[in-house]
């Protein structure tokens, strides 16, 4: 009877382990969907910011970019921003360190469509005309705009927060690419998912920095540099930015050995030109420069 009792009681703490288990199983399912539609939605947030970047990095006549269309009026820049939103998913993967990366595209087309739609309907300035949109169909080469946006769920609190230079192709960004194997193992090891997207992120703007730098370093004649034309310290900031709009991500280096990633940026001088030149037609009342030295 006594050795019955101890097989009972042996067979209800098993049972109510096994059911313990279960209902762990199942809040940890929970919490890996949960965890991974956070990711995608992390993602696509960032996909539709990279897209709005580059859509007002557009030029729309030698005056004028896309941002200072939009940003002129406020029901522009929400009509352009609600459009972008509306933009559908082309492609959406989960990576085996807990990322997500979603694919967003819009073609020129599409995007001077709805700026033509909303100069009908909000604009009253003379800086644009009409047809000046229907020329960027012409003078840009790119007829589909295509990003990649990566997004991580939120951490857990109980987790704990190399190689060559990997070329960057024309559809992809460094974000989106995976960590190379010499170096995986360690990043795996000692980094998170949410800490490694923070150090890629904190690379592209150290090398955005240091790519402003170089612009206001540049020579426009023997004796005077980007920084010296444009004297004034709000006003070169304000060029160095605008010229950044059309800087491309080339190549991204994960250390194999230490918690370090470098982005590779570079940007056309024929793009830091066009912008210097708007600027200056527009800005520059001095005599040290002449636009055809530029």
């Amino acid at each position: 009877m006594r050795t019955s009792s101890r097989i009972l009681i042996c067979a209800v703490l098993l049972s109510a382990a096994a059911g313990l288990l279960r209902g762990q199983d199942a809040v940890s399912v929970q919490r890996q969907a949960q965890n991974k539609l956070l990711a995608r939605r992390a993602a696509r947030l960032d996909a539709i910011r990279k897209l709005a970047e580059r859509i007002k990095g557009l030029q729309i006549n030698s005056e004028t970019l896309v941002r200072d269309f939009v940003t002129e009026y406020d029901e522009i820049n929400t009509s352009l921003m609600t459009f972008i939103r509306g933009m559908r998913e082309k492609r959406v993967s989960y990576m085996e360190d807990g990322t997500c990366q979603v694919v967003m595209e819009i073609t020129l087309r599409e995007a001077v469509a709805n700026l033509r739609a909303s100069y009908k309907r909000y604009y009253k300035g003379d800086r644009v005309r009409i047809e000046d949109f229907q020329k960027m169909l012409v003078t840009y080469k790119d007829k589909i705009i295509k990003v990649t946006g990566s997004g991580v769920p939120r951490p857990e609190p109980w987790e704990i927060p190399s190689g060559q230079m990997i070329p960057v192709g024309p559809d992809q960004d460094v974000i989106s690419l995976t960590i190379p194997a010499d170096a995986k193992a360690f990043w795996f090891k000692h980094c998170t998912p949410q800490g490694r997207l923070m150090a890629v992120r904190a690379a592209r703007v150290d090398a955005q920095r240091r790519l402003a730098e170089r612009i206001k370093g540049v020579h426009i004649t023997s004796e005077t540099t980007v920084r010296d034309f444009v004297a004034e310290s709000d006003q070169i900031e304000t060029v160095t930015r605008a010229s950044l709009v059309g800087a491309r991500e080339k190549g991204i280096r994960y250390h194999a050995d230490e918690l370090i990633v470098e982005v590779r940026m570079a940007v056309k001088l024929r793009t830091v030109y066009a912008t210097l030149k708007s600027w200056a037609e527009r800005h520059y009342k001095g005599d040290r420069v002449r636009i055809t030295q530029l």
